[in-house]
């Protein structure tokens, strides 16, 4: 059974809106997913950071020539260096061994 008082609700009105600003900047981490040949799931990897509120850079590992994975692994290296995470997206079955995927990152953090 409800309770009925005699009190007066006071009604609150706010005709404007506050012209308050936050001035708090929310970080946004950067997430580098490496491409190697094969991999797959790096788009769905890369909409889930997104809807998560990161940014990402994604880097193809290219293995046709020596100079070209030369070039992927400097460029890897490069966006680590500004990455906060690394995310290695599954996959890896076509023309991939575990080999030339382990060169490379030892390539990476070796230096």
């Amino acid at each position: 059974m409800a309770h009925q008082s005699d009190e007066v609700v006071e009604t609150i009105s706010y005709p404007q809106r506050s012209q308050l600003v936050i001035q708090t900047k929310v970080a946004k981490p950067l997430a580098v997913i490496p491409v190697f040949p094969g991999t797959n799931c790096e788009y769905d990897t890369k909409k889930q950071v997104l809807q998560a509120g990161g940014s990402v850079e994604t880097v193809l590992i290219s293995n046709l020539t020596p100079d070209l994975l030369k070039d992927s692994v400097h460029r890897l290296e490069q966006a680590l260096l500004r990455a906060n995470m690394l995310i290695l997206p599954g996959g890896f079955f076509f023309l991939v061994t575990n080999r030339m995927v382990q060169e490379v990152y030892c390539n990476v953090f070796e230096t």
